[in-house]
């Protein structure tokens, strides 16, 4: 709602000036009622115009500076989660006697991936990951891990002409 603060200062600046002394289009004293009621309105009409124009320009270079910010923030989480995994995923993966990690293992994989998504991130991007907090975070970077995982078991199940397939 406090985006739209600004509108209502040009709207009262638009009926002030149609309304005001010191109108644009000046009908003669002797002119028809409804030709100067008609002129304030067109001065009304082209206000409000005016300033849905300028709320409408705003808002796409707010939407792209978003949209860009929010890109950022993905990647930096997922940049984050490669440096979680290659700092610490692989270890634990190893030591694991089943190959699969804890509930423990996967929260601090989580924490030190929010960590690196922070320093990796730019300013906007930053912005976005501080919006989100670590539930939403969190839960991007599930997303982030399952779609990887997914990934490396799409790379494995393609067979390549002339290799041995292993039994």
């Amino acid at each position: 709602m406090r985006k739209f603060v600004w509108l209502v200062p040009v709207l009262l600046l638009g009926c002030f000036v149609a309304f005001g002394e010191d109108t644009v289009v000046k009908v003669e004293e002797k002119g028809s009622t409804f030709l100067t009621i008609l002129s304030h309105l067109m001065e009304v009409i082209v206000a409000t115009l005016t300033a849905v124009f300028a709320w409408f320009v705003n808002w796409i270079i707010s939407k792209s500076t978003l949209d860009q910010a929010t890109k950022d923030a993905i990647l930096a989480l997922e940049a984050g989660v490669e440096a979680a995994w290659n700092e610490l995923g692989r270890s634990f993966k190893e030591k694991s006697a089943d190959g699969s990690l804890t509930a423990e293992e996967k929260k601090q994989l989580r924490e030190l991936a929010w960590a690196k998504a922070k320093q990796v991130a730019s300013s906007g991007g930053v912005k976005v990951l501080g919006k989100w907090g670590m539930e939403i975070a969190f839960a991007k970077i599930r997303d982030i891990v399952t779609k990887r995982n997914k990934d490396k078991a799409a790379i494995k199940a393609v067979e390549v002409p002339g290799t041995p397939t292993p039994a």
